[in-house]
Order: C-alpha cells, then structure tokens, then sequence
C-alpha cells in the first residue's frame, strides 16, 4: 500500500515492510492451507507451491517448515544470498565494460557495509526495507538440499541472478538425491522475456505460459 503516492512513490505501508520475509510468508501459507484443507472442493492429496523469483526461496522455506507440501516448482531461483547476486550483477557490469572494476569494488564494499548492517535482530535494523533484505540474505541451498519431495527449477540462461543453478546438479549428486528437476530456458531473461544481443528484454516475446504450462505438465 503506498501512503503517499504523490509526493513519495516508492513509500510503502509500514506494516508491509516489516512483513516481507519468508518467515511471515510461511506462516501465512500455512494459514491459508489449515483452511483450504477444511473446505469441500480442495483436494488434499496435493499441496504444490509455486514461486518465482523471491517467491522460489519463500517456497523452499513454506515446504522446509511445512511436510503435507507434495511438490515445489521454482522459477528464476537462486540458491544464493540476495546480497550475492548483487555481487555477480556488479562482476558481470565490470566485465561487459559498463563500469570500471575500481567501480564494481567501490559498490561491493557499499554492500558489505549494508550487509553489516542487516547482521542483527528484526527490531534493530535501522531502515525498513531491510527487513526483507536481512530475511533473503540467507542462502537456501542448505534447506532445499534436505527436501525428500520433488522439486522442479526452472530458469532463463539470461538471467545473472540464476547461474548458480547450473551448480545445482552436482549438488544433488553429491548428496546422493535424485528429486531435482532442471531446465533452462535459452535466451531468456529472469521473467522469461527474450532478449536481444544486450540482453536487454524484448516486451513483445514472452513465455512465461509456456514455462508454467511445461511445469504443470
């Protein structure tokens, strides 16, 4: 909810900020479960859960704390901190020439700093909108390893926030487990648009019913 649309577009509801965590959302989905399961026309015997992009580490927290979820799909999922994809769009910036790498250096030393400053309780943080920083600042990796059910990633070969999933496999291997599933969809950015020779998304080409549809299938 935007309190002040005018003057201040990007003031949002403050009760809204604090609550942007994955340990609210799962809190939430289960409430929403406890009462689905009570109505006529639910089916019980599935309880999938779809997310992308923050929404796929919400996921793997919802099925990590919750064991009647059957399946997970994650679209645009990275295993990683969100602080660490930050440090792999600033590399990959430096490297394409957009900035210099005394830049990408000088940013990622603002990040550590801001970092820091997320590595206390909720009701410490100094700014509001680190209260979503501090929650996805965590890598999901450990808790996604542990899952027995089936989990679906899927992922666009443009999208920098998701190369780590490449990595994913031999994850997996390691640990002895076979309930991944894996695509990755090329030329596609992290909302599954195509992309142009700058990666740069192209509005007019998307494939996001695709990707969903192949994931229901």
């Amino acid at each position: 909810y935007v309190t002040d649309k005018y003057n201040n577009p990007n003031s949002y509801d403050t009760s809204y900020l604090k609550s942007d965590t994955k340990e609210i959302t799962t809190r939430r989905v289960n409430k929403v479960w406890k009462f689905l399961k009570k109505q006529k026309w639910v089916d019980k015997s599935e309880f999938i859960i779809a997310g992308h992009s923050q929404g796929s580490r919400e996921a793997v927290e919802i099925a990590s704390n919750n064991k009647e979820v059957t399946k997970i799909g994650l679209f645009s999922y990275s295993p990683d901190g969100r602080y660490q994809e930050t440090l792999k769009r600033n590399r990959k910036r430096a490297e394409a020439g957009e900035i210099s790498w005394e830049e990408a250096d000088s940013l990622n030393l603002d990040w550590l700093e801001y970092y820091k400053s997320t590595l206390v309780d909720y009701e410490k943080l100094d700014r509001l909108f680190s209260y979503s920083w501090k929650s996805f600042n965590e890598p999901s990796l450990p808790k996604l390893l542990k899952l027995k059910i089936p989990i679906y990633i899927v992922y666009g070969s443009n999208d920098i926030g998701a190369v780590n999933c490449d990595f994913l496999p031999f994850y997996f291997a390691k640990a002895n487990k076979e309930n991944l599933t894996i695509k990755r969809y090329g030329g596609l950015e992290h909302n599954f648009f195509e992309t142009n020779e700058n990666r740069v998304p192209n509005y007019d080409k998307p494939h996001w019913i695709e990707v969903m549809n192949q994931f229901i299938d």
